[in-house]
Order: structure tokens, then sequence, then C-alpha cells
């Protein structure tokens, strides 16, 4: 069985926004750009929890033959990292959780309900996914985004189900994981922009202070779509992780 580095994307994404992550990764390591059930043509689960999301991903990791993943994941995917990690300790070589955040908080406080009626007013109002998409995603970048990769993510947001949407967006306001942060062991990257209104940074720095032995990476004028706003500099400071813990040559 063979180590995979796998990248797990948020709320309206899907395996290829990591486009260029994989060109990237691909010649140093096996890469997984993975899809969550509800995307790309996979049903939901019933019911969808981020447990059942766990076990949909160690089921694929298991097809694919791969023993210890190094998981990545962005946002919502970083949530799922984390539960990842907390139900199968073993099956994780090292974690990045990138523009995440340890729980969502009561969802009927007052950041809580902003969050979710930005992206569900539109909706209730009658504008379609392809409608919302680049509004949507022009909210979350910070200052001169990668347009290649930004428009991957529009993309994926405007083809992702209305149905799958409301779900996942009702999924967020179960996640607590902060209980679980400190028994954290293996090696943990830790990433955010300066500009991200979804997870501030102060959210990763305490973060990382719960993990012990993680290293924390700010970026400047760079907002809650990271990996693909800055994309080469993020590849750089994740291969430089991987490299120093020697989960890469």
């Amino acid at each position: 069985m063979t180590s995979t580095l796998v990248f797990l994307h948020g709320l309206g994404g899907s395996g290829r926004i990591w486009e260029k992550q994989r060109r990237h990764f691909e010649p140093l390591i096996d890469v997984l750009a993975w899809t969550a059930p509800g995307y790309g043509g996979r049903p939901l689960p019933d019911p969808l929890t981020f447990d059942t999301l766990s076990d949909a991903l160690l089921a694929d990791l298991d097809e694919r033959g791969t023993g210890k993943a190094i998981l990545v994941g962005h946002s919502l995917g970083g949530m799922l990292a984390q539960t990842v990690v907390a139900r199968a300790p073993d099956r994780v070589a090292a974690l990045g959780l990138i523009s995440t955040s340890p729980a969502f908080g009561d969802p009927k406080g007052e950041f809580q309900q902003k969050f979710i009626r930005a992206r569900l007013d539109p909706l209730d109002e009658g504008k379609s996914m392809a409608e919302i998409a680049v509004p949507a995603t022009a909210a979350m970048i910070g200052e001169n985004p990668d347009r290649e990769a930004i428009a991957l993510a529009e993309e994926a947001l405007a083809a992702t189900p209305e149905t799958t949407y409301r779900a996942y967006i009702d999924l967020l306001g179960t996640f607590d994981a902060r209980a679980t942060l400190s028994s954290i062991a293996c090696p943990t990257f830790i990433a955010v922009g300066e500009h991200d209104k979804a997870s501030p940074p102060i959210v990763s720095e305490k973060m990382s202070q719960k993990v012990a032995g993680s290293h924390y990476e700010f970026f400047p004028t760079v907002g809650h779509m990271l990996p693909f706003e800055q994309p080469e500099a993020f590849n750089r400071a994740l291969e430089a992780f991987l490299t120093r813990h020697g989960l890469i040559a």
C-alpha cells in the first residue's frame, strides 16, 4: 500500500479545482483530488454527516490501495480532515488544515447566520447556482488571485446541485472538533489568508497553538480561497513542509 496526498475541497467545490496542486505534486507523490459525495454526480449520503463522509473517503482510499494518507483540506474539507484523523488516526500520515476551523459554532449566532444567509438568500430569491457562482466566489477572494484557478472554482460552484449545496451548509452547523484538536499527533500544516472572512486568521492561529508541533503559515493579501488564489506560493509552502517531514523526497 502506498501513501497518497489527498486534497479535500470545500463547500461548492470539486476535485477539479485542485488542478494546479495536482500538476505540481504528481511528479513527487501519488495524488488524489477527491470529489465528495453529492458532487460530480455522486449521490448524497443518507444521512449526510461528517462521519458518513469520513467513511466514504476511507472506502475510496481502501479501493485505491492507500495505507496512510496526507489529508490536505480546504475549508469544509479541513473539517473532514479533522474528522478522519480523530476517527482513524492510524490512516493519516499528515494533515494540511487550510482556511478552516475546528468548529462552525452556534448556527444561530450572528457570524454564523450572516455566513448562511449570504449563501442562501440569493437562492431563496430564485437565482440559480450558475448565477451565484461568480459573485459568491468574488466575495471570498483577496487581491490579485490566479484567474485560471479561480475560474475552476467558479465552474465547480456553478455545477454544484442546489440540493447538495444546501445540505452541506446544514452540515456545517453540526461540526465541532475542538475537543479532539489537542490529540492530533501527526505533522500538521495550518495555513490561512490575511483577508479570510469565513475562517479568520485568529482561528488558525489558535488552532496551531492547540496542535502540538504544528506549522503555521500566514499569507498576506489572500482571502478564503488561499490554495486557488496563490497556488504557486501555497504549493511551495506545502512542499517544503512535506519535505521537512520526510513525506516526499
